[in-house]
């Protein structure tokens, strides 16, 4: 049987949010990237989340690494890989608008506008995927 052919947007798609994924994950374990203190009345849910444990940290290198793996081996199931990638990716957009409008005063949105296109990004990978690569 043939093997399934990514087409090349959707390869170089998949690539740059595999290495989108690894930045994320890199930026948690990196102690020089650690986020400023919060200010009276800021609550961050990302970090409630990261308190519990490496969470942020196993799912976007999970996702980078899965992106990676299946892009190289088993093309077929690239729907999956960004599958997880919108799950990851959603999960902190959620937690990132959370903390942002439970903040008094609320609290800057960029990161979570970031990850809620990085979401949508992913959906669409997932539909194109699913449609085209068989």
């Amino acid at each position: 049987m043939d093997r399934p052919v990514v087409p090349r947007p959707l390869w170089v798609l998949s690539a740059l949010l595999a290495v989108t994924h690894l930045g994320m994950a890199w930026a948690y374990v990196d102690p020089r990237f650690v986020p400023r203190p919060l200010g009276p009345g800021q609550v961050s849910v990302v970090r409630y989340i990261e308190a519990l444990g490496p969470f942020w940290i196993a799912g976007f290198g999970a996702t980078a690494v899965g992106i990676a793996l299946v892009l190289w081996r088993f093309p077929a199931r690239l729907w999956i890989a960004h599958l997880l990638g919108l799950s990851v990716s959603a999960a902190y957009a959620t937690a990132a608008w959370t903390g942002s409008l439970m903040s008094d005063p609320p609290s800057p949105i960029i990161t979570a506008v970031l990850a809620s296109s990085l979401a949508a990004v992913h959906g669409l990978a997932v539909w194109v995927a699913a449609r085209v690569v068989r």
